[in-house]
């Protein structure tokens, strides 16, 4: 699965801003986000908290999380 900046979710509410890359990049968006993108999906970042490391960082290394912004609809 290849993911790119600039993708939106499937939702198209969320568009993909920059790829985590580190751990401490990570927590981060943890502590400073609602949700947080993984692999194919939007999570709440309280689900992730849960995890245990070696998962977090096997995805982080093959670029499944990756920071979002969120698209305002127009109405």
């Amino acid at each position: 699965m290849k993911l790119q900046k600039g993708e939106l979710t499937d939702s198209g509410n969320f568009k993909l801003t920059k790829k985590i890359e580190s751990l401490d990049e990570f927590l981060s968006v943890l502590k400073n986000n609602k949700s947080i993108f993984a692999r194919h999906r939007m999570y709440p970042t309280s689900f992730i908290y849960g995890w245990n490391i070696r998962l977090i960082e096997r995805w982080i290394n093959n670029g499944w999380f990756y920071n979002t912004e969120h698209i305002k609809q127009k109405k």
